[in-house]
């Protein structure tokens, strides 16, 4: 077993109470403060850019916000679903680009597609949650669901 089993935590409030009480070893899955000028991903040159509501590169490496899900806008299963996806990557974009975030990896640290697996927080304040507060995103229950009533 690795040292990263016995640091799960919930961060809730404010992320630098969770970073302070937690031992060196259990922060390791938090990121120093980050900033970047994000874009919309249009070629194959990924290196701070938005894909979807819910994919992102950063630094050249793809990542999946991993406490969320959000309508697909590559294959949608309806119109709507589209529609509803192109606003949640608009509202990703904006929320990237507003200031500094901390990334935070949690029990899985890669997905099956190879995309590192990360909560992004700003302030204390899971960015995937805003989403989820402005009807954009779900929380994330393992598997998709229909964005098509």
């Amino acid at each position: 077993m690795t040292q990263k089993l016995f640091c799960s935590f919930s961060i809730s409030a404010a992320l630098a109470l969770a970073f302070a009480a937690h031992p060196a070893h259990c922060r390791a899955g938090i990121s120093d403060p980050v900033t970047a000028q994000f874009n919309i991903c249009t070629n194959a040159k990924r290196i701070n850019c938005v894909v979807d509501g819910d994919t992102l590169w950063f630094r050249a490496q793809k990542i999946r916000i991993a406490d969320i899900d959000t309508p697909e806008i590559f294959s949608p299963r309806c119109e709507a679903e589209r529609r509803l996806g192109h606003l949640a990557k608009n509202r990703l974009l904006t929320l990237l680009n507003k200031g500094s975030f901390r990334l935070v990896s949690g029990k899985k640290d890669i997905d099956h597609y190879g995309r590192q697996l990360r909560v992004i927080y700003r302030a204390g304040q899971s960015i995937g949650k805003i989403l989820i507060e402005q009807k954009l995103a779900r929380q994330w229950t393992g598997s998709r669901e229909s964005w098509c009533s």
